[in-house]
């Protein structure tokens, strides 16, 4: 699946005051064949394939979740989260957030 990450953008740059964008991901790979899409809307793109000899697993959720986490216990942090994932591994994220009175709005990308 190729989601179309720049209509999003347009999306939600009519609606909100976007500040600061973060992408996540293992660009290694098919994938990355992305990383110029994802770096014309922003240069905000974290590579989280393990750089450790014989580890195949990538740590992007654990990755995604300190990031949400640090922003969150920011003074200067944001009133509204969008979350763009393809699986529920950012519910207690989510919910942290909401205890916060922070907007969380979650775009869920299904994959087939």
């Amino acid at each position: 699946m190729r989601p179309n990450v720049e209509s999003w953008y347009e999306e939600l740059k009519e609606e909100y005051n976007v500040k600061k964008i973060m992408f996540f991901g293992d660009f290694n790979g098919s994938i990355e064949n992305e990383l110029p899409r994802v770096e014309r809307i922003s240069k905000n793109v974290v590579h989280t394939a393990s750089t450790k000899e014989g580890v195949d697993k990538d740590f992007t959720d654990f990755i995604i979740l300190d990031a949400i986490y640090r922003e969150a216990a920011k003074d200067s942090s944001p009133e509204v989260f969008i979350i763009f994932t393809g699986d529920a591994h950012f519910n207690l994220a989510i919910q942290y957030l909401r205890e916060l009175n922070k907007k969380v709005i979650v775009y869920g990308v299904y994959l087939c």
